[in-house]
């Protein structure tokens, strides 16, 4: 979120962190086919991939993740926005899976009078199988009626 508005920063900093970078298959898979860089990060608990699109897509994929955790930190993240702008539960159609493991939330934030509004997406997933337990992203998007 920092970063948002300052993505050399972001390079940067995960060039200065020496992540290292996916190429290839795997980092076509995280940057959804587009152009772009992906970031994989290690920890003793688990996997993640930061994948920075070049159409300001940036997206943060976690291995495993607890879903209840996840979900309660994200609304800690987004559920109020820094004045002047406002923050609104958005609709999910669209943009990922609601079923019985699958859940996905958005929020948006913007000033009444944007056209364009800053989506944060979330979905989780308690399938052991699935690919990301956790896969969280920040765009830029025309704002809807």
């Amino acid at each position: 979120m920092q970063n948002f508005y300052s993505q050399d920063k972001l390079r940067e900093n995960m060039k200065k962190e020496g992540f290292e970078t996916l190429a290839g298959d795997q980092a076509e898979f995280f940057l959804g086919g587009g152009s772009g860089t992906a970031w994989i990060i290690v920890t003793s608990g688990t996997r993640y991939v930061v994948s920075l699109r070049s159409d300001s897509v940036c997206s943060v994929f976690a291995q495993q993740a607890d879903q209840k955790r996840t979900q309660s930190g994200f609304y800690d993240l987004v559920q109020s926005a820094p004045s002047p702008l406002i923050a609104k539960l958005a609709s999910t159609t669209g943009l990922g899976p609601n079923t019985d493991e699958t859940k996905t939330i958005a929020y948006t934030w913007s000033r009444p009078a944007d056209a364009s509004e800053l989506l944060f997406v979330l979905t989780t997933s308690t399938s052991s199988k699935a690919t990301a337990q956790a896969m969280a992203s920040m765009s830029m998007v025309k704002k809807e009626g």
